[in-house]
């Protein structure tokens, strides 16, 4: 039986384009770090790699609201704007 050279491009690229591979080095102090990750979250490390890196990225993604620079010009929307940073700093932590 011939196998269609289509058929295979088509099944290899569905198998693979949602995931990607890699190799991680890391130092021993770090394979021991990431062990006691795993270990303290119940997971493999490869899922607490996975989780460490979505932690840290979410993280990064959210928004500082010291940040955000204020207006001088009208005092009674700069206490809107304090009292509203001071509302969602408290929701965000």
């Amino acid at each position: 039986m011939r196998c269609l050279p289509g058929i295979v491009a088509s099944f290899a690229g569905a198998r693979y384009h949602d995931v990607m591979s890699m190799t991680l080095r890391l130092t021993s102090e770090q394979d021991a770090a990431l062990t006691r990750l795993a270990r303290a979250w119940g997971t493999s490390k490869q899922q607490a790699a996975v989780r460490a890196i979505e932690d840290s990225d979410q993280k990064q993604r959210r928004v500082k609201f010291a940040d955000i620079p204020t207006f001088k010009s009208d005092v009674s929307v700069q206490e809107m704007i304090a009292d509203e940073r001071g509302r969602l700093e408290d929701v965000l932590s």
